[in-house]
């Protein structure tokens, strides 16, 4: 199971966002007690300048924890650019670059802790578009997080969105998270990518005059 927490206020000089992601999964093996196979969940707040600008600064803070890369904690501030070629009433494509100064401690037991605190290049692609006369919402964000100095080592996610609409407050939609960390091997994780697939309800509201 797992849900998403959004909200936003955006004008002509600033947007301000806070998104909260959490997702937790628990197996049996046959002839063995419940064991935790998933537990993550990630919250980032984040700063733009001019949102509606072709260009446009942005600042963000984000904390995380993941099971599965076996990271009890990762912390990161990053500043960056992003262009907005594409913009208009049913949607918009944008590509920013950001340095990131990333902050992580593994678990207790963790043979290694190979990228504890780190300076990363910041790669986005986000889009999101409605189609079908607003009834069909489609909406992806990219990242691809390499470090400063060696490409070869990295983080990478996705997260793919599709609903529809029910109603102009309800949707029911399903979510496509893809995670790929190159040293979650090194701190004991089974394997460096995972993901997930879920189906799930969402409601949405705007404010008065948004």
């Amino acid at each position: 199971m797992g849900g998403t927490l959004s909200a936003a206020r955006t004008d002509s000089s600033l947007e301000l966002s806070l998104v909260a992601v959490g997702a937790y999964q628990d197996n049996q093996d046959p002839g063995t007690a419940f064991f935790v196979a998933r537990r993550s969940g990630r919250a980032v707040l984040s700063l733009e300048h001019r949102p509606h600008d072709l260009w446009s600064p942005v600042l963000w803070l984000s904390a995380e924890g993941s099971l599965e890369a076996q990271v009890a904690s990762r912390y990161e501030q990053g500043l960056g650019l992003k262009l907005t070629p594409l913009r208009d009433s049913l949607g918009s494509a944008s590509l920013s670059l950001a340095v990131v100064h990333t902050a992580t401690n593994a678990f207790a037991n963790a043979p290694a802790n190979p990228d504890a605190e780190v300076l990363r290049w910041s790669l986005r692609f986000k889009a999101a578009r409605e189609l079908l006369d607003r009834k069909l919402d489609i909406a992806t964000v990219t990242f691809w997080r390499p470090l400063l100095r060696d490409a070869s080592h990295y983080t990478a996610s996705s997260r793919t969105t599709i609903a529809w609409r029910l109603t102009p407050a309800f949707a029911v939609n399903t979510v496509f998270v893809y995670e790929y960390d190159t040293e979650a091997p090194a701190r004991g994780a089974t394997s460096p990518e995972y993901g997930s697939l879920s189906f799930g309800l969402r409601y949405s509201f705007r404010s008065a005059g948004r």
